[in-house]
């Protein structure tokens, strides 16, 4: 199955192709308006609300709208909010709002004036000479005009897509599997890879013996990559027989983790001064003179991602550069982390974007871990057919990322009508950006530090903690415990209480 990385993006050059109005908008002679989408859909509408904006402002038919996942461009399709191309953080509407209208607006391109031109639903019309079109019509020959540097944009009033219910979304295909994933991607001698990662976090590959797994029908090579062993295999199956056929031994990691151990060392943490995230008021001489002071310690464990869709990618390497085919998150981090195996430059990693079955976070990680592995994997091997690399679920639950666990240790005073008037609030846990001992990790805090009741002295603090268990983003992020620690404790009765979430 061949998969276009454009936009089936028409040539400004060959007007016959239509207009290419700008970076996201496409309009076909065949009346097909084809709608490059910035941001990653995995289940959450980007490709629907995204397209609404465009639509809104084209007049278009919402019939014709067609969408297509962006490659990877930096330039062209960063996140105006980040600054990189990236999916995360809610972010995909807020930051695209004006920019996906505009750029609709600007695919306006009539051979008369504009005030004597109706658009409706897909349909050009002039009044006068009762004369009409359809986008189709008209692309070859809007494609021969100079683009607008300025657009007006229509009045909220006269939405008749934005904000509407009821509009088919144009992520369709996934229950009759017409839609593509990167399981869908199938190439000509494609090879299928699977890893057999460390058994413990920390813990490094003493010795491999390959000789049984080398023999299996199917089984084309066994390389071993920082991530631990690789078996490429004709189908998903075979490699994965291979995998199980490895002879595999580990040096054991250099610490010991438990998660009792490691909540018992949280608690202890959290009875100290931490890195202060805010500091209103006094809130040490409030509770000081309030002996009856209300004191909780919430706990929570690590968690993983389970996305639908386990970890997967495509990777082809050949004397132009390297090509990818997956739901990809974070294209500017995976685009740069890819080109430094290969010593390439990052323009020489074209990535095509799939749809996603969910990710909460797991395929935008600042290490780019999956396709880095499959990365190494192709490069250890040295051939150019492409490889498709898969995680099975047990893969992804035992040696994924996962939303770091935490403690936090609340106090609290109230005075005789109920009003809280001191918050204390300390936080422990693996800081995701990586902050060092004395930075607060704001991820960590969110939704504590900035708490937004009415309170007159508040204290949130931190501590970062640091192990082998690898930790990322995961869905409404720091909110996923700061939420839950804040909004149960403001209605604690108890004087004293322990809870785990």
């Amino acid at each position: 199955m061949q998969f276009s990385s454009g936009a089936h993006a028409a040539n400004k050059a060959d007007p016959s192709k239509g207009l290419e109005a700008n970076a996201f908008v496409n309009i076909h002679p065949d009346n097909r308006v084809i709608l490059t989408i910035k941001h990653l859909e995995m289940g959450q509408g980007t490709y629907t609300g995204l397209a609404t904006l465009i639509a809104e402002e084209l007049d278009a038919d919402w019939a014709q709208i067609e969408t297509v996942g962006a490659p990877a461009n930096p330039e062209k399709f960063k996140n105006l909010l980040f600054g990189a191309q990236l999916t995360g953080g809610s972010s995909a509407i807020a930051n695209s709002y004006s920019q996906m209208r505009e750029a609709g607006a600007a695919a306006e391109q009539w051979q008369v004036k504009a005030a004597s031109i109706t658009v409706k639903q897909g349909v050009i019309s002039h009044a006068a000479s009762k004369r009409s079109a359809s986008f189709g019509d008209m692309a070859i020959a809007a494609a021969k005009q100079a683009l607008p540097s300025t657009v007006s944009l229509k009045d909220p009033k006269d939405f008749v897509l934005i904000g509407k219910a009821n509009l088919a979304r144009k992520d369709t295909g996934k229950t009759n599997g017409k839609a593509i994933f990167t399981q869908d991607v199938q190439f000509p001698n494609m090879l299928t890879a699977v890893v057999a990662h460390p058994p413990a976090f920390g813990a490094s590959l003493k010795h491999v013996d390959a000789s049984k797994a080398e023999k299996l029908p199917g089984v084309k090579a066994v390389v071993t990559i920082p991530s631990g062993v690789a078996v490429l295999a004709d189908t998903f199956w075979q490699a994965k027989k291979g995998r199980d056929a490895l002879s595999l031994e580990w040096n054991s990691p250099t610490a010991d983790i438990s998660s009792p151990a490691q909540m018992a060392e949280y608690k202890k943490l959290a009875q100290t001064p931490g890195l202060q995230a805010r500091n209103d008021g006094d809130v040490a001489a409030v509770l000081g003179a309030d002996k009856n002071h209300l004191i909780a310690e919430y706990e929570f464990p690590y968690l993983a991602h389970a996305a639908m869709e386990p970890m997967n990618c495509v990777l082809q390497k050949t004397a132009a550069g390297v090509e990818m085919w997956y739901g990809c998150q974070g294209q500017s981090w995976d685009q740069a982390a890819v080109a430094k195996v290969f010593g390439l430059a990052p323009e020489r990693i074209k990535i095509n974007t799939l749809l996603a079955g969910g990710s909460f976070g797991r395929r935008a990680g600042f290490t780019s871990d999956y396709p880095v592995e499959l990365a190494n994997i192709v490069k250890a091997w040295g051939k150019s057919a492409p490889v498709k690399l898969v995680w099975t679920r047990e893969d992804d639950t035992q040696a994924g990322y996962y939303r770091p666990a935490y403690v936090h240790r609340l106090a609290a005073s109230l005075n005789s009508k109920g009003d809280i008037t001191a918050w204390q609030q300390c936080i422990v846990g693996q800081a995701i950006t990586g902050a060092d001992a004395k930075t607060v990790d704001r991820l960590s805090v969110e939704g504590a530090a900035n708490l937004p009741y009415a309170i007159p002295n508040i204290l949130v603090e931190a501590h970062n903690t640091y192990n082998a268990v690898p930790v990322s983003f995961w869905r409404s992020v720091g909110s996923t415990h700061t939420a839950y620690a804040v909004n149960l404790y403001r209605r604690a009765s108890p004087p004293r209480q322990t809870r785990s979430a």
